[in-house]
């Protein structure tokens, strides 16, 4: 499989993650927004943020040709998002291992 495949592969995987946790970030924002609640509200926008900024930087580095620094980009951030979203399942303990 060629290295430009696998980073699509990775993109979509990642950015299929990333738009479920955004659509639950925006509602978290605007329960923030709502109740005045600071902390909510930033730590929402600061992820909306950085799916933004992931997104650039995958569109420059897609027009630079640059499959194997996306692999390992995205590769990295799916394994911490989905990581993250394990570890607070197992903090709430709705996973049982």
């Amino acid at each position: 499989m060629s290295m430009y495949v696998i980073s699509v592969i990775v993109t979509v995987l990642l950015y299929s993650t990333l738009a479920y946790i955004s659509y639950v970030s925006v509602f978290i924002a605007v329960k923030g927004l709502k109740f005045n609640l600071i902390s909510p509200l930033l730590k929402s926008l600061v992820f909306i943020i950085f799916c933004y900024t992931s997104i650039i930087s995958d569109v420059m580095l897609f027009l630079l040709a640059k499959s194997p620094y996306i692999v390992i980009k995205n590769s990295f951030l799916l394994v911490l998002i989905v990581f993250s979203l394990i570890s607070v399942r197992l903090w709430k303990g709705e996973i049982y291992l």
